[in-house]
This record gives C-alpha cells, sequence and structure tokens, in this order.
C-alpha cells in the first residue's frame, strides 16, 4: 500500500486509538481529506458516548444490566435513558449537548421521543415516570 491516511480517534489512558485507510497508487483527493475529517468528527462522537455510558454504568444508581431491562420494556434506548438521566439531574438541553458532543436539537429529539415512549408530555413527568417504573432512580435533595 503507497497511500495511508490515518484518522485520530481521543480514548481514556495513553493509548492512542486511529482508524485508518490505505490504497495502492493514487493519491487521497481533498474531497477525500474532507470526508475523513467528517468520519473523525462522528467517531470522536461515538467514542465520547461510549465513555459516558460506561462511566454510568458504573456509578450507584447508573445504567446497571436490569435498568437496561426496564428500559427496554419502555422501548427506550441507552441514549434516550442517558439523556433523561442528565435532564433528571437539572442540566439543560444544551449542557446535556456539549456533554454528548450532539446538538441541542438532537436532545430535544431524544425527550420527544422518551414522552411519547412513556406516555408523558414534559420532562418532569417523564422522570417520575421512569423513576417510579425504575429505568432511573430517585435522587435524594439534603
Amino acid at each position: 500500500m503507497d497511500q495511508h491516511l490515518w484518522i485520530p480517534v481521543p480514548s481514556e489512558g495513553r493509548m492512542l486509538q486511529v482508524c485508518g485507510a490505505c490504497r495502492a497508487a493514487d493519491r487521497f483527493t481533498g474531497d477525500e481529506h474532507g470526508d475523513a475529517v467528517a468520519v473523525q468528527r462522528l467517531l470522536v462522537g461515538v467514542v465520547k458516548h461510549s465513555q459516558a455510558v460506561h462511566s454510568w454504568r458504573g456509578t450507584p444508581g447508573g445504567l446497571s444490566d436490569h435498568r437496561l431491562a426496564t428500559a427496554a420494556e419502555w422501548h427506550l434506548t441507552a441514549r434516550e435513558v442517558l439523556v433523561l438521566d442528565l435532564g433528571s439531574r437539572g442540566m439543560t438541553s444544551a449542557a446535556i449537548a456539549r456533554a454528548l458532543s450532539i446538538s441541542p436539537r438532537t436532545v430535544e429529539k431524544h425527550f420527544e421521543n422518551t414522552y411519547r415512549k412513556l406516555g408523558t408530555r414534559d420532562r418532569i413527568s417523564a422522570v417520575l415516570r421512569a423513576q417510579s417504573s425504575g429505568v432511573l432512580t430517585a435522587r435524594r435533595t439534603n
């Protein structure tokens, strides 16, 4: 392989992750380099989401196998539960979007899907229904 195009992807720890493409003779075009930048943004978002879900699984009240099974009964995706949990912590859609490297509009779509699936009309009702059904844990306030 004569030509290599490497796309670095951030990871936890010191190890560098890369995704690459190789070809025999022709150089990569400017358009292909632009496509690689777009792919890198997608990969970064996937890695951040994966890290958020894995860290969430390890916390009390996180996404345990039981909670995932309960969420599945409501047809909720892991991302919808994650967005709902972050919303239950008082985070705005903009803050959730920044934390997950997605747009605020995507966060709102996740909330809309959650409302429809849980049979609610707003964030508070959705959080309360998710807590009462065991998808989310109730938070104590001091």
